[in-house]
Protein backbone atom coordinates (compact mmCIF):
# COMPACT_ATOMS: atom_id res chain seq x y z
CA UNK A 1 0.00 0.00 0.00
CA UNK A 2 1.45 3.24 -0.76
CA UNK A 3 0.77 6.36 1.91
CA UNK A 4 0.61 9.41 0.10
CA UNK A 5 -0.52 13.29 1.83
CA UNK A 6 -3.39 14.63 -0.34
CA UNK A 7 -4.12 18.39 -0.37
CA UNK A 8 -6.13 18.53 3.07
CA UNK A 9 -2.76 17.41 4.92
CA UNK A 10 -4.21 13.80 6.07
CA UNK A 11 -2.07 10.64 4.76
CA UNK A 12 -4.30 8.41 2.21
CA UNK A 13 -4.65 4.56 2.24
CA UNK A 14 -4.57 5.12 6.00
CA UNK A 15 -7.80 3.31 7.15
CA UNK A 16 -8.23 3.54 11.44
CA UNK A 17 -10.73 4.88 12.63
CA UNK A 18 -10.44 8.32 14.55
CA UNK A 19 -11.06 6.73 17.50
CA UNK A 20 -7.91 4.40 17.12
CA UNK A 21 -5.36 7.64 16.20
CA UNK A 22 -7.28 9.49 19.54
CA UNK A 23 -6.42 6.26 21.54
CA UNK A 24 -2.90 6.41 19.79
CA UNK A 25 -2.28 9.90 20.13
CA UNK A 26 -3.36 9.79 23.89
CA UNK A 27 -0.88 7.10 24.61
CA UNK A 28 1.76 9.30 22.81
CA UNK A 29 0.87 11.94 24.51
CA UNK A 30 0.66 10.35 28.21
CA UNK A 31 4.22 8.49 27.82
CA UNK A 32 5.66 11.99 26.98
CA UNK A 33 4.53 13.48 30.33
CA UNK A 34 5.87 10.62 32.04
CA UNK A 35 9.51 11.04 30.62
CA UNK A 36 9.40 14.90 30.49
CA UNK A 37 7.75 15.12 34.11
CA UNK A 38 9.78 12.00 36.16
CA UNK A 39 11.30 13.43 38.79
CA UNK A 40 10.71 16.84 38.18
CA UNK A 41 11.11 18.05 41.89
CA UNK A 42 14.52 16.35 42.20
CA UNK A 43 16.02 19.43 39.28
CA UNK A 44 17.42 21.87 41.00
CA UNK A 45 18.43 25.71 38.98
CA UNK A 46 22.16 25.56 37.74
CA UNK A 47 24.21 28.32 39.14
CA UNK A 48 23.80 30.74 36.16
CA UNK A 49 19.51 30.46 36.44
CA UNK A 50 20.02 30.43 40.18
CA UNK A 51 21.89 33.56 39.66
CA UNK A 52 19.73 35.29 37.62
CA UNK A 53 16.09 34.78 39.52
CA UNK A 54 18.12 36.45 42.52
CA UNK A 55 19.13 39.31 40.67
CA UNK A 56 15.76 39.54 38.70
CA UNK A 57 14.27 39.66 43.04
CA UNK A 58 16.59 42.30 43.54
CA UNK A 59 15.09 44.30 41.00
CA UNK A 60 11.86 44.03 41.86
CA UNK A 61 12.89 45.12 45.34
CA UNK A 62 15.39 47.61 44.77
CA UNK A 63 14.86 48.60 41.62
CA UNK A 64 18.32 47.77 39.99
CA UNK A 65 19.93 44.17 39.49
CA UNK A 66 22.69 43.88 42.47
CA UNK A 67 25.00 40.99 43.28
CA UNK A 68 23.57 41.58 47.20
CA UNK A 69 20.05 41.39 48.57
CA UNK A 70 21.27 42.35 51.67
CA UNK A 71 21.74 38.82 53.13
CA UNK A 72 23.23 36.73 50.52
CA UNK A 73 26.28 37.54 47.98
CA UNK A 74 25.98 35.77 44.40
CA UNK A 75 28.42 35.89 41.48
CA UNK A 76 29.70 33.29 39.20
CA UNK A 77 32.60 35.74 38.87
CA UNK A 78 34.29 35.99 42.29
CA UNK A 79 32.88 39.26 41.73
CA UNK A 80 34.25 40.63 38.89
CA UNK A 81 31.16 40.90 36.81
CA UNK A 82 29.88 44.07 39.50
CA UNK A 83 31.19 47.33 39.78
CA UNK A 84 30.56 49.61 43.32
CA UNK A 85 27.85 48.75 45.93
CA UNK A 86 27.16 45.42 43.76
CA UNK A 87 25.66 47.30 40.46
Amino acid sequence: MSDSINMSGQISGWTGSNSVQRIILCVILLGSLCLLLANLGNQYLWEDEAQTALISKTILTEGVPRGYDGKNFFSQEGGAEYGDNYL
